[in-house]
């Protein structure tokens, strides 16, 4: 499991908006967003997502949470790797 948190000097909704902008999402989540393949689990606008994805030979599950910090909004990420092909993991 890989866990990381960051506190951006903006509102919840501003992170939203830069966390799911296409255009955007590759600075939070690199080059490799687009080319992983990905299944969005959950998402509660302004709060939450989750997502799966997998790059043909290792799978994982993507949470992300958003919640008012002093200054700003506080992004939490934690990334669990799962053992199973994707298929196996999402059924």
């Amino acid at each position: 499991m890989v866990a990381s948190e960051i506190v951006l000097p903006v509102d919840a909704q501003t992170a939203w908006e830069l966390l799911t902008d296409p255009g955007l999402r590759r600075e939070w989540l690199g080059e490799e967003w687009g080319e992983r393949g990905a299944i969005v689990e959950q998402e509660e606008p302004g709060d939450y997502l989750s997502w799966w994805w997998d790059d043909g030979a290792h799978g994982s599950r993507v949470e992300v949470i958003l919640t008012p910090a002093v200054g700003g909004t506080r992004i939490s990420v934690t990334e669990t790797p799962i053992s199973a092909p994707m298929a196996l993991a999402c059924a």
